[in-house]
């Protein structure tokens, strides 16, 4: 603490500009010298400011706010908290540089993050993670320059209002909110990530062309889908890339079919790129190679051209016919394809570049994996222009 608060003495004033705070959990520092080091920072003129906490300390550090209220703290222009309370009690008249605010499991409500978001012009990037004392979440006509809009596991969350005209990427991930996104017009790159959520891919599907007609770009990820993609009217006419991550009770069911998913690509002409991973841990119980003498009696076909389509992957790939009859008809349908992957691996068990280990397979995985080859071999091969 000594040497840390000799640095910071020796350097006040004379141009620092990163303050990043990084203190373990068994960190035994008092709230006033925090206090201290935070105010000889913004005193400095610090243009990015970061305090990461532990979440494992009980009682929340509370930031000094006041201080970012002084003429000194106009120099900030990225702001990250990690697990403490952020309390402001009025609007900040002088953040007018500040373009990066990543709030992580910090307190804080509705109200108070207006105070910090009403004045904050220059603001183009917003990312709360884990706020969980919003419950409204209002972003002001006055952010016209932002651009990027992350909110992901804020439980109590229950409306979003977006008036930024400009905003481009949005990431969601949670329980459903009541009302829609609002003005999702000008948004290129969407991630929407159902682990608190029912049925998701159908809402998106159902829902996202209406309000979000312009994206290039589009991530989903769904833990419980009960309910097949539904075919509607409404297309993504400038969609490029599509990536669908299925997991949970779904893979273990038939109930849903993956030839539903036809719906997305259909109403995707400009389509380029689709991406689908499934996470499963055991044996098919729709296996194409279930029904009698491991021919099927009907394989279902829709003629409906996809001519951009040039990349298709799927990792988890099962024996599931609804897949084996989605994979059929990309091949028979897109004229364009170079490329197509079927990995009978999950993500989640492939090697990373920095562990020098594959993940272990169930036996139940590996036997569908080994189906999963079979029928590939019998249906799909021959397709292979």
């Amino acid at each position: 603490m000594n040497t840390v608060d000799h640095i910071l003495k020796n350097h006040s004033g004379i141009g620092m500009e990163t303050f990043k705070l990084q203190l373990h959990p068994r960190a035994n520092i008092d709230a006033r010298c925090l206090d201290n080091w935070i105010q000889l920072a913004i005193n400095s003129g610090v243009k990015e400011l970061a305090l990461e906490l532990s979440l494992h300390i009980k009682t929340k550090y509370d930031f000094p706010c006041a201080l970012l209220s002084c003429e000194t703290g106009s120099c900030i222009q990225s702001l990250r908290l990690f697990s403490c309370a952020f309390r402001p009690t009025e609007t900040f008249g002088c953040l007018r540089r500040l373009t990066h605010v990543f709030l992580h499991s910090v307190l804080i409500n509705e109200e108070e993050l207006g105070h910090l978001l009403s004045n904050s012009c220059a603001m183009e990037k917003l990312e709360l993670l884990s706020c969980n004392e919003i419950v409204r979440l209002e972003i002001p006509s006055t952010l016209s320059k932002l651009s990027l809009l992350r909110v992901l596991g804020c439980k109590i969350l229950q409306a979003i209002e977006i008036n930024a005209t400009k905003l481009s990427t949005f990431h969601y991930g949670g329980a459903p909110v009541q009302n829609c996104f609002g003005d999702l017009l000008q948004a290129r790159d969407i991630h929407m990530l159902g682990f608190l959520q029912r049925d998701m891919i159908c809402d998106a599907r159902t829902k996202l062309p209406s309000i979000a007609p312009n994206v290039v770009s589009l991530t989903l990820s769904s833990h419980t889908e009960i309910v097949n993609t539904p075919t509607v009217p409404g297309k993504f006419l400038h969609l490029k890339y599509l990536d669908i991550l299925l997991s949970g009770r779904l893979i273990f069911s038939p109930s849903y079919d993956f030839f539903s998913l036809i719906s997305f690509i259909n109403a995707s002409p400009a389509l380029e790129s689709f991406v689908l991973r499934l996470k499963q841990d055991g044996l098919r119980q729709d296996s194409i190679l279930a029904e009698s003498d491991g021919h099927p009696k009907d394989i279902r076909q829709l003629e409906c051209r996809h001519d951009c389509l040039r990349m298709v992957t799927i990792t988890g790939f099962c024996s599931s016919k609804g897949l084996v009859e989605l994979t059929c008809h990309i091949l028979e349908n897109a004229s364009s394809l170079k490329r197509l992957t079927l990995d009978t691996t999950s993500d989640h068990e492939r090697s990373f570049d920095m562990i020098d280990r594959c993940f272990t397979m169930s036996k139940e995985a590996l036997a569908e994996a080994h189906r999963s080859l079979k029928a590939i071999r019998r249906y799909i091969v021959d397709k292979v222009p």
